[in-house]
């Protein structure tokens, strides 16, 4: 029995077909292992603005990084950090507070944790959709005090 070798458009086609699916496999394996994007256990925000900022933070893929029960992720854990002291990777320390907050939002890359990679993209968040974020982290602290 003779084997007979593949045209380079069938081969092509076979290679593009099992990378495609292995790109799915990885995918969905990414997918399936954010859950339920670190919010098990944490409450659920009681106030209009905070209600609002989980579904920013929803909606923007917020929580494919940033945890709010303290579960390790990519990003710093959104857990007890509003009025905490923040290490940022240039050696100054900083309280998350209102205004780092909405600078570290707006403007991911000028203060970066100490211990996190600077990867958090840039976004197009309104001024009132920062603030309902903000308001959401509030509570996660008020939640933990």
């Amino acid at each position: 029995m003779t084997r007979r070798t593949p045209s380079p458009r069938l081969a092509r086609r076979h290679r593009l077909v099992v990378g495609g699916l292995s790109l799915l496999a990885v995918a969905g394996g990414a997918l399936s292992a954010c859950g339920d994007g670190g919010t098990a256990g944490a409450p659920d925000p009681t106030t209009a603005a905070g209600k609002r900022g989980l579904e920013v933070a929803k909606s923007n893929g917020c929580q494919a990084c940033h945890t709010a029960n303290g579960d390790k992720s990519t990003g710093p854990t959104w857990k007890g950090l509003y009025g905490s002291k923040v290490e940022l990777a240039d050696g100054k320390a900083v309280t998350a507070d209102d205004a780092y907050l909405s600078k570290a939002i707006t403007d991911p890359k000028a203060q970066v944790v100490e211990g996190f990679a600077s990867i958090m993209p840039a976004n197009s968040l309104s001024g009132s959709e920062v603030a309902d974020v903000i308001a959401y982290l509030k509570e996660l602290a008020k939640a933990d005090g």
